[in-house]
């Protein structure tokens, strides 16, 4: 910092040329005009404070009322966001879920999601017989809302035995069957006139019981084989699980061959194949389970494509339609087709992709998945995803 260049004889010298200031005022003049300045800063000063206060408390109220607001706010996006990616995002079952997170648990909506996950990772080590548990459950839920049902007719030679499905409203099984095998046009579909028969149907005591009750003169006790491979193709797509047989309302029947039978258990997974049956060209096509059981799933897929040498009796799936890789996902049957395999959308297609379904569906598969398909749709099969197989096959309506 510089000196200044002023010396103090300069100074004095300089202040010796300013005006006078003379204040003309008495002394108690003076002191009057001070002490009404100290009062009147007194009476401005107690104003302001309590004023001062009110502005301070009510910025105060507002800080907190806005940060109380973004607070509920914040929780309320972090639920919803929550929520929203639950179904998004895979949680791993080895990391502790957080506050928010438990909280977002409780609500019911996540509660029924994360049960849901729980059920889907339940299924992974589901075994054969829990997947044909689950496959009868599932029917019988399909029974609660009954609008079909299936008997079991003859081809026109006794050879196969065709489920055949038909609308029906009756609330009853036993009369939704009686109506079905009284009114059934067999000849009509190429089929042997088989029913009406002299049997007494009646519901069981149990919702998985059926009671058939024959006369003692009856031939179907002498023609069992194909009476009782009829009863066994009727009933398992009716979500029955036992026959109780009665003659004249008395326990047991004699067959001819199959000797006295009181109870029939019915098998829903004969793991048999289906084929393509049909009387002749104008007549209707049916598909017709196999006379044979196969020891695995790719055996049964397999046979689809041969030629099984009988009257009536066709491959169910062309030569063109072919696969690489089988295997099996929880519930679902998986397929890898071949690369050279061209899926067209014909009524052909249709027939061979029910074959394979209902092929699936008696190994206790509920879901078949076509993988390469060249095509995402086939009528109204929609290929892009799994294809959930129906209750029955062969529907008539």
């Amino acid at each position: 910092m510089k000196r200044s260049q002023w010396n103090e004889y300069e100074l004095i010298k300089l202040l010796q040329k300013l005006p006078e200031v003379e204040d003309k005022r008495s002394r108690s003049e003076v002191y009057q005009h001070v002490n009404n300045r100290s009062i009147r800063k007194r009476k401005q000063k107690r104003h302001w404070i309590p004023l001062f206060s009110a502005a301070a408390a009510l910025l105060l109220m507002a800080v907190l009322g806005a940060s109380i607001l973004n607070s509920e706010s914040a929780d309320k996006k972090s639920s919803s966001s929550q929520f929203i990616s639950m179904d998004r995002v895979e949680i791993k079952e080895d990391r502790e879920p957080n506050e928010s997170e438990y909280n977002a648990e409780k609500s019911p909506e996540n509660k029924a999601a994360v049960e849901s996950d729980a059920t889907e990772d339940k299924k992974e080590t589901l075994t054969n017989e829990d997947h044909a548990s689950r496959a009868e459950a599932n029917e019988s839920d399909q029974a609660a809302y009954r609008e079909a049902v299936t008997i079991g007719v003859p081809d026109d030679q006794s050879n196969y035995i065709i489920p055949v499905t038909v609308s029906s409203v009756s609330a009853s099984l036993a009369q939704a069957l009686d109506e079905a095998m009284t009114n059934a046009e067999e000849e009509v579909w190429g089929l042997t006139d088989y029913y009406p028969l002299d049997i007494t149907i009646s519901d069981g005591p149990e919702n998985n019981q059926i009671i058939i009750d024959l006369p003692n003169d009856s031939p179907l006790i002498t023609l069992d084989s194909t009476f009782l491979a009829a009863l066994q193709e009727t009933v398992k797509y009716n979500q029955i699980e036992q026959v109780v047989f009665t003659t004249n309302g008395q326990p047991g029947i004699p067959f001819s061959h199959a000797g006295m039978l009181e109870t029939l258990e019915i098998s829903k997974f004969d793991k048999k194949s289906f084929l393509l049956y049909q009387h002749n060209e104008t007549s209707r096509r049916f598909l017709a389970p196999s006379n044979i059981s196969y020891d695995s799933i790719t055996d049964a897929l397999a046979s689809l494509k041969e030629d099984p040498g009988i009257e009536g009796i066709y491959p169910s799936v062309p030569q063109t339609i072919g696969w690489d890789n089988v295997r099996e996902h929880k519930s679902t049957l998986e397929i890898d087709l071949s690369t050279d395999t061209r899926i067209e959308d014909t009524e052909e297609t249709r027939t061979a992709i029910e074959a394979i379904l209902f092929t699936a569906k008696d190994f206790g598969f509920e879901q078949v998945q076509l993988f390469n398909a060249s095509v995402n749709q086939v009528q109204e099969l929609d290929l892009s995803e799994p294809i959930t197989i129906p209750a029955a096959p062969n529907f008539i309506k």
